[in-house]
């Protein structure tokens, strides 16, 4: 059923007309709906082809997504429009790009023989420059307990004590986000989509007003169990940068002014 939205604009089907509403677009969407279309795109053999690029696009959407929930916390202003359309896209571009061997059209995927999580894809949104704020960034993973660390050593630039003034800053906090990803390929014989899980499952934070020595973060987390039915892991950290305004006694986030970044981690 339709559901107005505003005054004027509503929200869903009527008729052989679609309302809907865009991220980043004001005002309201209308599409004409072509009903003998749906059945035929779904069955009719001319479209074959249509379907096979529809698992491929509709794959990369799962991985996209799931990009997107490493970041935490996810500011609308630290990112691109459109940031997930683009993410996507990308994506797409990887999955088309598969070295595996005899990979075929509609099945094709991430290369899972030494699983690499698209972590640039999440980078190119940011809408500020990472390195604008952090010079360098050093990741020691420690596997030799139960429980990994990731001990992370971040070197800020030189310059960052002006950058932070222009905003009004008088602090920046930094948060560390271990995320996890998990992967299946998809399988023509059994005709079975990807599978995609991965999100953010442990964060530390710190606060920082002295910009002169290296700032440390010790991310512990637990390692997934090992998997099984073709399944891969892989595991990054997204450090996200938010410089803040204190007024009162209270942090304000300067959220125009947030970044991050994301790499994923040698286990």
């Amino acid at each position: 059923m339709a559901k107005q939205s505003g005054i004027h604009q509503i929200k869903g089907k009527v008729g052989e007309m679609s309302y809907y509403k865009q991220s980043g677009v004001a005002a309201g969407l209308i599409r004409s709906i072509n009903p003998s279309m749906s059945g035929r795109v779904k069955n009719d053999e001319a479209y074959e082809n249509t379907r096979l690029n529809n698992r491929e696009f509709a794959q990369a959407c799962k991985i996209a997504s799931c990009l997107g929930r490493f970041l935490s916390p996810k500011y609308r202003p630290m990112i691109l429009p459109f940031s997930q359309s683009k993410m996507a896209k990308d994506v797409l571009a990887i999955i088309k790009a598969d070295p595996t061997a005899n990979a075929s059209w509609g099945f094709r995927g991430l290369d899972t023989t030494n699983l690499q999580i698209p972590v640039e894809t999440l980078n190119s949104i940011a809408k500020n420059t990472f390195a604008d704020l952090v010079a360098s960034v050093e990741h020691t993973v420690d596997t030799s307990q139960e429980d990994y660390t990731d001990e992370i050593t971040i070197t800020l630039q030189s310059g960052i004590q002006d950058k932070l003034s222009s905003y009004g800053a008088t602090g920046v906090l930094i948060r560390a986000c271990v995320d996890f990803f998990i992967y299946k390929r998809p399988n023509r014989a059994t005709l079975s989509d990807a599978q995609v899980r991965g999100r953010e499952f442990v964060n530390v934070e710190v606060d920082v007003t002295n910009y002169t020595n290296p700032v440390t973060l010790s991310a512990v987390f637990t390692p997934l169990p090992t998997l099984i039915g073709g399944s891969a892991e892989a595991y990054a950290t997204t450090l996200v940068i938010m410089p803040y305004r204190e007024v009162g006694g209270v942090k304000h986030i300067l959220q125009e002014a947030c970044t991050f970044a994301c790499e994923q981690l040698s286990i």
